[in-house]
């Protein structure tokens, strides 16, 4: 049976998305698996929150370990929302110390097979492994103010680690110097900034967005010319569904919504008045200005161009 670790780091806030982001690994995974679960915990994190991830693996091939963090993180840059806990997987290789290879996911995903095949990926002397931001052409200007080239730069919501070789490099010493810089993108920006040149571009099935599936059928052209035809197969019919942006679907309607609705039902999550009061979001969609603005920007910038 082949083992293979897992890390996932939350907060309170997000322990319903990674119970179901977890029970959708181990329903697509076969029995030929076993998962070593971690999760990277704030200090919210209950114990009750804990009970309820137990309950999802307790038929499946796996195990979860709690890491709880320390406050080392406590006065990081934060924008958009986004919480600390995104921080933690920074820490991952000095955290397990006895896995060569780590990987790492969001929990704003779901998993369309299981990830039997990730490990034997060659990072070479690459400190990891990551799928290349399809946005990236929408920021271009500021990826190339960070010293970084825009088709060499990876979302980091899908990583393989290369444990080993950070912790001989000491690799964390050098993401302790960004902590509290101002990047748009955290610590998606220190990984890019750090690994600079030291990175394996991963095929999309590992982190096939939104914008890759909306591109696919408004600008088919600009999605292929960053991936190959066979790979964009391979992400519609097996690839990690992630819900990157600010359009989740637990909150309302998005790309491929019914796909992370089909496990939450299943879930020790679930909750009747959460798909009515979402269902009700649907069907009567609040029209801010804010969202009105992000349309016309991606109008402008020939998202939905043919």
């Amino acid at each position: 049976m082949k083992k293979i670790p897992i890390v996932f780091s939350i907060d309170h806030n997000y322990v319903m998305q990674a119970g179901v982001c977890i029970l959708s690994l181990l329903n697509s995974s076969n029995e030929e698996e076993f998962y070593n679960i971690y999760i990277l915990g704030a200090n919210d994190i209950t114990n009750e929150d804990k009970n309820l991830l137990q309950q999802i693996i307790q038929v499946y091939y796996a195990q979860i370990t709690f890491i709880t963090m320390d406050d080392r993180f406590d006065n990081v840059f934060e924008i958009r929302g986004v919480s600390k806990s995104t921080y933690f997987r920074l820490m991952i290789p000095d955290l397990l110390p006895s896995y060569d290879k780590i990987i790492y996911s969001d929990v704003d995903v779901i998993f369309q097979s299981g990830l039997g095949d990730v490990l034997n990926i060659d990072l070479g002397n690459n400190y990891l492994g990551g799928i290349k931001a399809i946005g990236a052409e929408n920021i271009k200007d500021y990826i190339k103010s960070l010293g970084l080239q825009v088709d060499k730069y990876i979302n980091a919501g899908f990583l393989l680690i290369n444990a080993s070789l950070q912790r001989k490099d000491n690799l964390f010493n050098e993401f302790k110097r960004h902590l509290n810089k101002q990047y748009q993108f955290q610590d998606q920006d220190i990984i890019n900034i750090v690994c600079k040149d030291r990175l394996t571009f991963l095929p999309l099935k590992y982190c096939f967005t939104q914008k890759s599936y909306e591109l696919y059928y408004t600008n088919p052209k600009r999605l292929f010319s960053v991936f190959s035809p066979k790979e964009v197969e391979e992400a519609f019919t097996e690839g990690i569904i992630h819900y990157e942006g600010t359009n989740k679907p637990w909150n309302g309607f998005c790309y491929r919504y019914d796909n992370w609705w089909r496990y939450y039902k299943k879930s020790v999550f679930y909750s009747e008045e959460m798909h009515f009061q979402t269902a009700y979001k649907i069907q009567y969609p609040t029209w801010t200005l804010k969202k009105i603005l992000r349309l016309l920007r991606n109008f402008i910038r020939g998202d939905y161009k043919q």
